[in-house]
């Protein structure tokens, strides 16, 4: 009796066992299909994003950046406090100044960047009629960055922009206004972190 009772004690542990492991494996599952589907879906809005610098200048004597970017992509972008803005230029006395910057609602300060508005056509100021607040297909960003220390006069520099989809644009400019040209050396398109991954691996290695 006591034996056929130990047996019954061990069976019921055994199932026990199996029926946990089991249900662990169906979680790991449930887990590895949700990563696999949100990976999917932000590799669809990367491949269907597409930001074009427009236009970049200088303002306030180099004190401040203003860049418009345009969405020629088919994916609806917003969030803005989750993209990232780094500028690479040269100060008044020519030394090279790379920084990311943070995102203030309104007026940035000095090392803030900010969204002025959302146009459909952002040269005439004409404004986005359809919803508000949000990077439409086909609409404009003006971006104003308030940068520390300003940049120096006749200097060539970069604006790195980065959407939170991980889609990004980089744009040379000089600290005069004038209209972006369509040229490769003027004008690079990322699909990709990478250029971005760098800068911000320097900046860590710099405070280190």
């Amino acid at each position: 009796m006591e034996t056929i009772l130990t047996a019954f004690i061990v069976l019921a542990l055994i199932l026990f066992a199996s029926l946990t492991i089991f249900t662990g494996y169906l979680n790991a599952q449930d887990t590895l299909r949700a990563s696999w589907q949100e990976m999917q879906t932000r590799l669809s809005d990367q491949m269907h994003t597409d930001l074009t610098p427009i236009l970049a200048q200088t303002k306030s004597s180099g004190a401040v950046i203003e860049l418009t970017l345009r969405n020629d992509g088919d994916t609806r972008l917003a969030d803005f406090a989750d993209w990232d803005f780094i500028a690479e230029y040269y100060t008044p006395p020519g030394d090279l100044a790379v920084g990311w910057y943070s995102y203030n609602v309104g007026e940035p300060a000095a090392g803030e960047w900010s969204v002025i508005g959302i146009y459909i056509d952002a040269a005439t100021a004409e404004g986005e009629v359809f919803e508000p607040g949000i990077l439409n297909p086909g609409e404009e960003v003006l971006l104003r960055l308030r940068a520390l220390p300003p940049v120096g006069p006749s200097t060539t520099n970069m604006l790195t922009i980065a959407a939170e989809n991980g889609v990004s644009a980089s744009v040379q400019f000089v600290s005069i206004a004038r209209r972006l040209a369509q040229a490769q050396g003027n004008l690079f398109r990322h699909r990709n972190r990478c250029h971005l991954l760098a800068v911000l691996a320097s900046l860590t290695e710099g405070k280190a």
